[in-house]
C-alpha cells in the first residue's frame, strides 16, 4: 500500500541527476526483495537505496540529510511518517490517498492522484526546485506541525477539553 512500485516506475522515467531515493523502513521480505528486484531491472542501483529500518541517531542522521520525503501511498488513514518528516522541515510529495491536502493548500510540498503520471511530475518539479524553494516548504512544514501536533499544543487542547466537561457537569 507504500506506493514504492509507482516510484520506483516515476524514478525510472525521470532519472534525476545528482538526486539519491533512499527506501527506509521494514516490509515483508518477499515484498522487499520484489521491490530490490523491480529496481534492478529498471537500472536504478545508482539512484535507489534500500536502506532497511532506522532508528535513533541513524534515522535522525537521515531525516537532517534528506531534502524532501516522498510516500506515494495508496491507502493511508493518517501517515505518521509524513508529519514526522515535516517536523523535520522537509517538503513532502505524497498522493491523495492520505489526508494530507493541507501540503497543496499551503506550498509545502506536491498532494498528487496515485497514478504513474502525476507522481512523476510532482516529482519533476521537486527536481526542478531550487534550493530556496525547498527551503520554504520545509519551513512551512515544520511550522505547521509545531502549530498543531506538538505536545504543548495538544495538551493545552485537551486541557480546554477536560475544562469544558467539569463545566457542563
Amino acid at each position: 500500500v507504500k506506493g514504492l512500485e509507482l516510484l520506483l516506475d516515476a524514478l525510472s522515467m525521470l532519472r534525476p541527476r545528482g538526486w539519491i531515493c533512499q527506501i527506509v523502513g521494514m516490509g515483508q521480505a518477499d515484498y522487499e526483495l520484489q521491490l530490490k528486484q523491480k529496481a534492478s531491472r529498471l537500472n536504478l542501483g545508482d539512484l535507489v537505496h534500500f536502506c532497511g529500518p532506522l532508528s535513533g541517531e541513524a534515522k535522525q542522521r537521515v531525516l537532517a540529510d534528506a531534502d524532501a520525503f516522498v510516500l506515494p501511498s495508496f491507502s493511508e488513514s493518517f501517515g505518521i511518517a509524513i508529519a514526522e518528516a515535516m517536523s523535520w522541515g522537509l517538503p513532502v510529495v505524497t498522493t491523495t490517498a492520505t489526508p494530507w491536502q493541507v501540503l497543496a493548500d499551503q506550498a509545502m510540498g506536491w498532494w498528487v492522484p496515485p497514478s504513474l503520471n502525476e507522481l512523476s511530475e510532482a516529482l519533476f518539479d521537486l527536481f526542478q526546485s531550487s534550493d530556496s524553494r525547498l527551503h520554504l516548504m520545509g519551513l512551512r512544514s515544520r511550522q505547521y506541525i509545531e502549530h498543531r501536533y506538538d505536545w504543548m499544543v495538544i495538551s493545552q487542547k485537551m486541557s480546554a477539553i477536560y475544562r469544558s466537561l467539569l463545566s457542563c457537569s
